[in-house]
């Protein structure tokens, strides 16, 4: 009897301490560490049920029955913000031009990086948005074969968000996000097919520790609301859709995710991981979202996305 007594008070407290850091990231949003314990909160509800069982196994229901409510609580209240900051679905048939789009976070220290050319230049893409590029610097002449029209990567100076396109820009603007001295902000005016298109790449900082983030989807977002017709925003987040500041950017710029769950990070989680590379769209519609053939040495899993224009 003791060893059951023991074991329950073992999996009740392992049970408690997870349902108090699901609260203090619904309660805290912005506190220190709350962003990034927001985006795991469904991976801690899907550990709630390992020690619900091992209640229910001991016959504690009672608990066992109040941390499973709490758990599936926390997975419903995630696919509800997953699916509420989500476009609906497009039908294929419907009128428009496509546009396809490759996003991909090399990774500075990426060796291996070179060995994506080949794909890269093989994708179909219509544009290339790189981050954390400077691996590929070497390679930008022979991508620009293919894509001859450049923003980022200037000279011998920084080389973090580098954005290629097969046609060729109205216009270019390229800029801090008002928060760290990088330039990962790049953004192209197209015209595909008489159709009026503005491609946006961006690469957020990490939401752990400060307020940096904040000041980032500030400036995004003052941007993308000032843009006029069809936008497509791309790059690395380091935030899940679930996040309460990218459903603040979706609600306040009227883009959408494209509904589509790939996760990006970490590579060794596979299909298990996170999303926090994204591909979102304005006055246009993501047919279809899937994850690059391999990492190339990246940590990041990279991004094709074929998009409707109407």
């Amino acid at each position: 009897m003791r060893h059951r007594d023991e074991w329950a008070g073992a999996a009740s407290a392992l049970a408690g301490g997870l349902v108090l850091v699901i609260a203090a990231s619904l309660l805290f949003p912005k506190a220190v560490l709350m962003p990034a314990i927001s985006q795991l909160m469904p991976y801690m509800a899907l550990c709630l049920f390992a020690p619900a069982f091992v209640l229910l196994a001991l016959r504690r229901r009672v608990r066992a029955v109040l941390v499973i409510a709490v758990a599936a609580f926390a997975v419903g209240l995630t696919w509800w913000r997953f699916e509420s900051v989500a476009a609906p679905r497009v039908d294929p048939a419907s009128g428009g031009v496509d546009f396809t789009l490759l996003s991909f976070n090399v990774l500075f220290e990426n060796r291996n990086a070179p060995s994506a050319v080949p794909y890269l230049l093989s994708s179909g893409a219509d544009a290339l948005l790189l981050m954390e590029a400077s691996p590929l610097r070497g390679s930008i002449p022979e991508l620009m074969k293919t894509y001859p029209y450049k923003l980022g990567c200037a000279g011998q100076g920084e080389c973090d968000t580098l954005l290629l396109s097969k046609h060729p820009p109205v216009s270019t603007f390229q800029a801090t996000l008002d928060a760290v001295p990088h330039r990962r902000y790049v953004q192209f005016k197209l015209d595909i097919d008489g159709r009026a298109l503005n491609l946006v790449g961006a690469h957020m900082s990490k939401p752990y520790f400060d307020e940096i983030p904040d000041y980032e989807l500030a400036s995004l977002t003052g941007r993308i609301k000032a843009l006029k017709g069809p936008v497509i925003l791309a790059g690395d987040f380091n935030s899940a859709p679930w996040s309460p500041g990218l459903m603040q950017l979706a609600a306040d710029t009227g883009l959408r995710f494209s509904g589509f769950y790939v996760s990006t990070w970490p590579v060794t989680a596979g299909r298990f991981g996170l999303p926090i590379d994204h591909v979102l769209t304005r006055g246009a519609q993501v047919l279809s979202l899937e994850a690059l053939p391999d990492t190339f040495g990246s940590n990041h899993r990279g991004l094709l996305a074929r998009i409707r224009i109407p």
